[in-house]
């Protein structure tokens, strides 16, 4: 009796201990946790967004009785970058983690980059100081890698993951790290701009790395940039480099050609929606990264940062759209705009930039002409 009566108990216990609403959302995919894009004109990319997540849940795996008991099962470092949109709903914290301590190859040199994002969402330090000081994980990644390996993607990654790891250590004051890695990163930057000088003139895929890592001049970037204008169309139609035009995208924004990036987002989305319309079973996705693309190109909301509570807008659709249920840090908002206005419901204040004018956001709700 006495047996059954500690079994019931240690069972109450451990019900009790799990949070009501943590396991409904841990057990249900529920869109009230997600960004709530508004675009009536584009109905099609809206919907592709809702499949994209729709399709991430099922990448949601439990393993009970193991220290993470939920993870994202992803084959690309870059698909759980979306996932700093969704924390409450969507294990890319604990995913990170599990990736810091098994995965082994080059690609664990992108978790730097990754990481830089998550705390641009979360403003949290103390994952800083264990990624940095306590677990010393971004330096083991670097340690592991070849440093004699002398291929341009090799030290382009090289470079991505010093430059990430410098500024984050400088974010919680670890000056020694953020001046050994910024050594490391403008050692590197010298040799890839020495073993590879020049430009190909004909194709941008081989230097998106590169810009990523901010390695090529002003001068040199604006060449890619031409060369993008050009071959938007035509890359955002051959499905096979999905992963890498996320990247020349993203390497885009890092010098600003902000333009550029949205136009290339916007065709490959259309694109995607094609292409998983006619094939939804068989489409070369990850679908996930739509979401990115989506939120930051499409409808512009190409930094959102909770570190200095900033959210930047470039607002280049009429009509209509915006999104709801934005989260960052310990804000929420809602940030919707026509032709005449803006309208922004928020739980705190932060800072809206919109086409370069600032706008200070109160608690409650704000509107903008």
């Amino acid at each position: 009796m006495k047996k059954r009566t500690y079994i019931l108990l240690a069972i109450v216990a451990l019900l009790a201990s799990i949070s009501p609403a943590r396991a409904q959302r841990e057990a249900f995919f529920d869109r009230d946790y997600l960004p709530s894009p508004v675009f009536p004109q584009f109905p099609d990319l809206v919907n592709l967004y809702w499949k994209a997540w729709e399709q991430a849940w099922q990448q949601v795996k439990n393993t009970p009785g193991t220290t993470r008991e939920r993870y994202f099962h992803c084959d690309l470092v870059l698909e759980l970058l979306p996932l700093r949109y969704a924390p409450r709903l969507f294990p890319g914290v604990e995913t990170l983690d599990r990736l810091h301590e098994t995965l082994l190859d080059p690609s664990a040199l992108l978790l730097a980059w990754v990481e830089s994002e998550f705390y641009r969402f979360s403003g949290n330090e103390q994952r800083l100081q264990l990624l940095l000081t306590r677990k010393q994980y971004l330096q083991r990644h670097f340690s592991l890698v070849d440093s004699s390996a002398t291929s341009r993607e090799g030290l382009s990654r090289q470079a991505l993951a010093a430059l990430h790891v410098a500024r984050l250590a400088g974010e919680i004051n670890q000056k020694e790290i953020s001046r050994n890695f910024n050594s490391r990163y403008k050692s590197l930057k010298a040799t890839l701009n020495k073993q590879f000088p020049d430009l190909d003139a004909t194709d941008l895929r081989p230097l998106c790395l590169d810009m990523l890592a901010e390695v090529p001049t002003l001068d040199q970037a604006r060449r890619v940039a031409a060369l993008a204008r050009r071959e938007n169309s035509r890359d955002a139609r051959d499905s096979s480099l999905f992963p890498l035009d996320y990247i020349s995208i993203k390497s885009l924004e890092r010098y600003h050609f902000l333009e550029e990036a949205d136009d290339a987002a916007y065709l490959l989305l259309q694109h995607r929606h094609e292409l998983f319309s006619m094939q939804p079973s068989s489409s070369p996705l990850p679908l996930l990264l739509h979401v990115s693309l989506f939120i930051e190109n499409v409808l512009g909301f190409h930094r959102v940062d909770a570190v200095n509570r900033v959210v930047e807008w470039r607002k280049h659709h009429r009509g209509l759209h915006g999104i709801r249920n934005l989260s960052f840090g310990d804000v929420t908002a809602d940030i919707i705009g026509d032709d005449h206005a803006i309208q922004v419901q928020t739980n705190g204040p932060f800072t809206l930039i919109v086409n370069g004018k600032t706008h200070r956001v109160r608690k409650g709700t704000n509107t903008f002409k």
